[in-house]
């Protein structure tokens, strides 16, 4: 606030601040303990840090960066109300430095004692919670095919104009996040290839999902995904996303109910951070006729060059429809924000999903152009 930066998506620091306020929220449901602290001093004891430094030759440096960084009395006002408005912080006086570090170790005592009698009485819930009787239209969508000679016109069109924009967006900072979702066998392989087939290569990446690391998994699910979104004015490409919390972990009981639950919230949330920062997200789901599938798993199996595409896993997901579609259509229905709404594509004919994939990223782009 006080520096100005990125005044153009800020006008002012609520939003910055409620976005810290979900943040932490987000942790402490997952059972991560958030301890914070404001460190008191009186003036006269803070000069007295202040010359000490100085006359150290190795530390003095850290004196022009008290000086320049934010005003004290504009620090300390913001700071009081940032207190005043949360029980969770931990004021201490650093005046008397012996008495400080003893109420330090005690309040963290006292709070990792807290928390660890409360995870002891957790019960874990694995319930992905669906209806017998489920159905919907919502993927039933009917399109006229593409014929073979417009495809060809058409793609290598819109190909091209896709790189204009990967210019424009670059130019004007806008980093650029697409994400495909869907069943299996919907063609989100295909989609990205024609998407980056004429992209500069050194402005966007292409991640696809699978199975999280153990690494991955000692950390907040989100933590994988957080750390691999764009730079200002790059295009990071998704097969595979964060959704995989309220789709394939609620299917096959990876998540608690209480984790996938409470996962439509995190995700809006996370999601709406990066809009907020001026990002564009696009999201696909790449809907498939059950017979379809079939048919194209078949074809792979019978393919040498794409033998490697189908799995056991693959069958097993096919066992669960039903379940697969609900959750999916759970998804659409509870994270379908205007930020960053869902584009539910019909996949049965592969260029026609193609196209329609490459005007909707046109369209979207050239509107926030």
């Amino acid at each position: 606030m006080e520096n100005q930066i990125k005044q153009n998506q800020y006008s002012n620091y609520d939003v910055l601040v409620r976005q810290i306020d979900d943040f932490e929220n987000m942790l402490k449901k997952d059972n991560y303990e958030i301890i914070k602290f404001f460190i008191e001093i009186n003036e006269e004891k803070r000069q007295e840090h202040i010359e000490q430094t100085k006359e150290n030759p190795l530390m003095k440096w850290k004196v022009q960066e008290y000086e320049k960084v934010i005003p004290k009395d504009i620090y300390i006002s913001e700071m009081r109300q940032i207190i005043n408005d949360s029980d969770d912080w931990k004021v201490i006086d650093y005046t008397e430095r012996k008495q400080a570090i003893e109420k330090m170790y005690l309040h963290i005592i006292e709070r990792l004692e807290s928390a660890i009698d409360s995870f002891q009485t957790h019960e874990s819930v694995i319930d992905g919670k669906f209806n017998k009787n489920f159905s919907t239209l919502l993927f039933d969508i009917e399109v006229p095919k593409i014929h073979k000679k417009e495809y060809k016109d058409q793609n290598e069109t819109l190909q091209k104009r896709m790189r204009e924009l990967q210019f424009a967006l670059y130019e004007r900072k806008i980093p650029l996040i697409l994400l495909f979702e869907g069943m299996d066998a919907a063609g989100k392989g295909g989609n990205i290839k024609r998407i980056r087939e004429k992209l500069d290569p050194t402005g966007y990446q292409v991640h696809g999902i699978s199975a999280p690391t153990d690494v991955e998994k000692n950390h907040h699910y989100l933590w994988r995904f957080a750390k691999e979104m764009p730079k200002s004015g790059h295009v990071e490409i998704f097969d595979r996303s964060w959704y995989g919390r309220v789709l394939v972990e609620r299917v096959e009981g990876f998540a608690e109910h209480a984790e996938w639950k409470r996962a439509y919230k995190e995700i809006n949330q996370f999601e709406q951070m990066w809009t907020d920062e001026g990002a564009l997200i696009i999201k696909f789901f790449l809907c498939l006729d059950k017979k379809e599938q079939l048919k194209r798993f078949k074809d792979r199996e019978k393919n040498p060059d794409k033998q490697w595409k189908i799995t056991d896993e693959d069958w097993r997901n096919r066992e669960k429809w039903n379940l697969y579609l609900e959750a999916s259509y759970d998804m659409i229905k509870h994270t379908n924000m205007n930020e960053a709404p869902w584009h539910v594509i019909p996949a049965d004919h592969k260029k026609t999903s193609r196209i329609k994939v490459l005007q909707t990223i046109i369209n979207r782009c050239e509107e926030v152009l």
